[in-house]
Formats: C-alpha cells, sequence, structure tokens
C-alpha cells in the first residue's frame, strides 16, 4: 500500500510538473492521452476502461476541471497489444499534444519503451515485469512511466498462498497433491506460471503436466488427454485470450462433464474480461480465478452507483474502477 500511494503522489507531481506551465491558460483544455484495446480479443475489457475514462473525465469537469482548465480525453486503438500498433498509438497521441497518459493496460511487452521517450507522465496497469524492469534499471530515463498494479509474477505467487486453501473453503478433499500447469508463450502468462511451478513443487505439491501453447488454440483435445492420464487435482491455466480460455472451459466440461475428472480449475485473470462469461456460459460455473483489483467497501459502492446512474447498466469488469481511480483518486485538491 505505501508503495502504491508513493506511486500516485510521485505520478500527480510529475502531472503538475508538466502542467504548471500552462495553468493560466484557462481555455486550453488538458489533453488525456489513453491508449485501449478497443478492438480484437481485450475490446470487451477495453470499452470499460474507455467508459471508466469517460466518467473520470466528465466528473472532473463537471467539479471545475484541474487547474482551472477542463480535461479532455483522446483515444488510442491498441487493437489485440501488437507492437507495431502501440508504437503507432503513441506517436498518434504525443502528436496530438497530450499532456499525460493513462491505460487500463495497453501492452505487449513494449509500452515503457514507447512512451517512456517522451516527456509526458503515463500511467498503466499492465502489469508486466517486461514494462517495469527497464524502469527499474533506469530510473532516470523512464521517469515519466508508473505502472499502479503489482507486477505478472504475483499472480503465481498468490496462487501458490490461495489455491489450496480453497478444498476447505468448499468441503472438497482433493484426491492427491498433482498440479497441472497450461500456459500460452506470452511474458504476462508465463511468467507467472513459472514462478507458480517453483512454489508448489516446494510445498510438496507435484506439477506432473506443464504445457506451454501458443494464442488461438481451437481444439484442446491433447491437453485434454494428457489431463485425464496424469490425473492432476489442480488444473490452472494462464492465458490472456479470452476466446482460448473459454474453448478450453467449454471442451473440459464436455469431456469431464461433472465427475470425470475429480480437480479444481484456476485462472488468472481472463475470466474478468466480460467476453470470457459470454462465451464460456455455464461451463465456467465452479471456476476459480484472480485478478488484481478490489471490488467491495465503500468506495467502490459509490462508484458503482454513480456509474449506473451515468450508463444504466452496472460495471461489467474489474479494471473500470482501478482505471478511473488511478485517473482521479491522486489527483490534488
Amino acid at each position: 500500500m505505501k508503495v502504491h500511494r508513493l506511486l500516485k503522489v510521485a505520478a500527480w507531481a510529475a502531472v503538475l510538473t508538466m502542467l504548471a506551465p500552462w495553468a493560466a491558460l484557462a481555455e486550453e483544455p488538458i489533453l488525456v492521452g489513453s491508449p485501449l484495446p478497443l478492438t480484437g480479443p481485450y475490446a470487451s475489457d477495453g470499452e470499460q476502461m474507455k467508459m471508466a475514462l469517460e466518467m473520470a473525465v466528465a466528473e472532473k469537469n463537471e467539479a471545475g476541471g484541474l487547474l482551472g482548465r477542463p480535461l479532455e480525453l483522446k483515444l488510442g486503438d491498441v487493437g489485440g497489444l501488437e507492437a507495431e500498433k502501440i508504437k503507432a498509438v503513441g506517436e498518434r497521441l504525443i502528436g496530438a499534444g497530450v499532456n499525460v497518459v493513462v491505460t487500463g493496460y495497453d501492452d505487449g511487452g513494449v509500452d515503457t519503451k514507447v512512451f517512456g521517450q517522451y516527456d509526458v507522465p503515463y500511467l498503466h496497469g499492465n502489469a508486466m515485469t517486461l514494462c517495469t524492469q527497464p524502469v527499474a534499471e533506469n530510473p532516470e530515463k523512464y521517469w515519466n512511466v508508473f505502472q499502479y498494479t503489482q507486477n505478472d509474477t504475483y499472480y503465481g505467487v498468490d496462487a501458490a498462498r490461495n489455491l489450496f486453501l480453497i478444498p476447505a473453503e468448499i468441503g472438497w478433499e482433493p484426491p492427491n497433491k498433482n498440479v497441472a500447469i497450461i500456459k500460452v508463450d506470452y511474458a504476462y502468462n508465463v511468467m507467472p506460471a513459472d514462478e507458480f511451478a517453483r512454489r508448489v513443487e516446494k510445498m510438496g505439491y507435484k506439477v506432473v503436466f506443464n504445457e506451454t501453447t501458443q494464442f488461438g488454440v481451437a481444439e484442446w483435445g491433447p491437453v485434454l488427454s494428457r489431463l485425464e492420464s496424469s490425473r492432476p487435482a489442480f488444473v490452472t491455466f494462464w492465458n490472456l485470450d479470452p476466446t482460448d480460455a473459454a474453448r478450453f472451459m467449454i471442451q473440459f466440461a464436455e469431456r469431464f462433464g461433472n465427475g470425470g475428472l475429480d480437480a479444481l480449475v484456476y485462472m488468472q485473470y481472463t475470466p474478468s474480461i466480460p467476453e470470457f462469461l459470454e462465451l464460456a456460459g455455464d461451463s465456467a460455473n465452479g471456476l476459480v480465478w484472480a485478478a488484481s483489483a478490489t471490488q467491495f467497501g465503500d468506495k467502490f459502492q459509490d462508484y458503482r452507483k454513480r456509474w449506473v446512474d451515468r450508463f444504466g447498466k452496472e460495471p461489467d469488469v474489474e479494471l473500470a474502477y482501478p482505471t478511473y481511480r488511478i485517473y482521479r483518486q491522486g489527483e490534488p485538491e
């Protein structure tokens, strides 16, 4: 929490430093750039981020703006997080004269180098070591880059700490201490999965199946066959693509039904993406997953009410709140 607060203070100090010379120009808007996945596999997540930022900007403007100036949102679509799209969006936003860049996530592992080359504060929730390592190694060069979430590896730490506590909570007796790991070849997923594997083996669990796939698997039959033969009590799935994850759960449910494999299925983050639950439907029943945001408490309930008042429906995804909060909570009075 101390690090989280420090990042927010430092980020807004940077914002104010950049904006102070123009504070007297009340008629000039402060341009807020936001690179988001508005098309492609993560579009349902990106739409929620966009709505959250629109709400933050609208509420701030209704309260008189920032430094006496209105805020204006400039969006850029990074699609499926391809490196070239991220670079192109960065160039367009900077070319448009944005004063700050804020996103839920926008990255394929290159965002720090894309936005770190400009004198504009960049706040993101990519949760990737590939994004934070350059900052740690060269903080003077990347002074303007701030990640407001934990890194990807923490998903592995968290899963090792908490996954094996769930059986007692739900009254289920695991048939063994065997673990399966299915991960896609993407750093955000590989790094926590590998961290999880290292930790659980030290805890006395046995990783009986550790498979790396590519994005876009349509037929999970071979993987399911190996699960059937290895009989793990814990199946962990690390793949950001909601379509891949939904296909896996649908085929898992079709193959094993209610009793074909006595196992608990865990996923990293992906079921938080609205499209996943739409695609997976009832096959996702019983699935356990982890996310990085908190959706309870008085602050969230107040935010939820304002969201419903503004948009006429509930927020669909966990990233809507932190994207809004990182923009609003740390700003000066």
